[in-house]
């Protein structure tokens, strides 16, 4: 029975026929080289003349082109089955869409090639945009909690900086970064790195909060803030520390437990200009190194906690031994002196005695705030124990070490608060001789029992000592 007598349709079947290219149906007849494409070409700007003898094979993503093409091959070999194939297709605009496209051979010639065809489109670009979307923001967490886990493994601040800013690197692309940290009304960079003028040059550079800076928008608003133009010529401050080609600007604030912690600034050249998407993986990032700070900063106060002592916020003597026990192989293998200086207060226990234990404690605190106050970047001041105390001096000389120590004594005999004076002892690591921690100790030591035993509120040196010293 022919198709156009088995079926008696009450309505007109090229009416359905063109309401169904709405939906997406397409017919192909061959054999009156005539093609009736589906309502989506046409809204893509094509007519039906475009689609003729597979016109449309030439506007297929060139990707695309091959999977496209075997389907065709098998649709004029095989009419036994539907063919479905997902490919790309040009409009008239450029853009590209994503096709489902089924089809299905209708009728052949007598010599057996394809006669009529027909089958549905279904763009289906939206919904696949969504699933790549996903799939991408599922991705980005995944990367996210990856690098997460491995900055937040660090708990010593240092390690914990160069794990952000090397972390960062597998979020997205940029040229350079810094962590900065905010303390009272200023931040302070304590990392970076991709600056022209290195990472070392730019740590401690401190912006103030409020100022002439985009950071001050970060802190003020707790928002991120992009500037997609040449940093340095809108802001001069930035021109010491941006690299000269640096054009764009992304600051992210670093929130924990709803505190500011500080922020974390990139910086792109010839990247481009940073996107909505950026900035999103951008503060999804400074979530999970806001949290890593938070604990690196707690371990740090532990940490410094448990190497200082509690009365006098000096280095503990378990402390002074790790100090000693890193310097002196230190001082050594690269040849520059290191001395110490032990001091204690004089006649104490008569402080103590008269006007009470709080009294002496007071006088304590008074004490090491002087000799604080003297002390060069990279000395370190440690209780040894009761009133006495150790100065260890890194590339000073016993020489030097006695200078510092006299610098140290007048502070303490000036400081109407402490009321005391001190005797000092000094001395410095023999390189030939193996001395070690104990030793350099026990020879300060003997320099100051002599400064005792000679009046006291005075600096001896060992190596000017007059008798046998050990």
């Amino acid at each position: 029975m022919d198709c156009a007598d088995k079926y008696d349709f009450s309505f007109d079947i090229h009416c359905l026929i063109d309401k169904m290219r709405d939906v997406g149906l397409f017919i192909h007849d061959q054999r009156a080289g005539r093609v009736y494409p589906n309502r989506m070409w046409e809204s893509w700007g094509y007519t039906d003349e475009d689609m003729k003898d597979f016109g449309f094979i030439d506007l297929v993503h060139p990707e695309d082109l091959k999977v496209v093409q075997l389907q065709l091959d098998h649709l004029h070999v095989d009419d036994s089955a539907f063919k479905s194939v997902l490919f790309r297709i040009r409009t008239k605009s450029g853009e590209w869409r994503w096709i489902h496209s089924t089809s299905l051979i209708v009728q052949r010639d007598d010599q057996g090639a394809v006669a009529s065809y027909v089958g549905f489109d279904y763009d289906l670009t939206d919904e696949i945009h969504a699933r790549m979307q996903a799939e991408k923001s599922a991705r980005e967490l995944r990367t996210i909690h990856s690098v997460g886990q491995i900055i937040s493994s660090r708990l010593d601040l240092n390690r914990t900086i160069e794990a952000i800013l090397e972390q960062a690197a597998q979020v997205f692309d940029f040229n350079s970064a810094s962590v900065q940290i905010l303390v009272e009304e200023e931040l302070i960079i304590l990392g970076g790195m991709g600056f022209q003028r290195g990472e070392d040059s730019i740590r401690g550079i401190r912006f103030p909060i409020p100022g002439n800076n985009p950071n001050t928008r970060v802190i003020q608003t707790r928002s991120s803030v992009v500037i997609n133009e040449k940093l340095a010529d809108s802001y001069p401050r930035f021109r010491e520390i941006a690299n000269r080609d640096t054009r764009h600007w992304l600051g992210v604030p670093l929130i924990f437990a709803d505190e500011v912690l500080g922020m974390i600034t990139f910086d792109r050249c010839d990247e481009g200009p940073f996107t909505s998407d950026d900035r999103r993986l951008a503060e999804l990032y400074a979530t999970q190194v806001s949290i890593a700070l938070n604990n690196s900063q707690q371990y740090e106060e532990l940490k410094q906690r448990s190497i200082t002592d509690s009365l006098t916020h000096a280095f503990t003597r378990r402390w002074m031994q790790e100090l000693l026990s890193e310097q002196l192989p230190l001082s050594r293998r690269h040849g520059y002196p290191l001395s110490v200086v032990m001091f204690d207060i004089d006649d104490f226990k008569n402080v103590n005695d008269q006007n009470g234990h709080l009294f002496g404690d007071e006088v304590l605190k008074q004490v090491v705030f002087s000799v604080r106050d003297v002390l060069r970047q990279g000395d370190s001041l440690c209780r040894y124990g009761g009133e006495e105390f150790l100065a260890i001096l890194p590339h000073s000389s016993e020489s030097e070490a006695a200078d510092v120590g006299e610098r140290m004594r007048k502070a303490v005999e000036k400081n109407p608060e402490a009321g005391v004076t001190v005797s000092l002892g000094c001395a410095e690591l023999e390189h030939s001789d193996g001395t070690d921690s104990s030793s350099l100790i026990f020879r300060a030591d003997q320099a100051l029992l002599a400064s005792k035993a000679m009046g006291k509120n005075r600096v001896c040196r060992f190596t000017l000592l007059p008798l046998e010293k050990e």
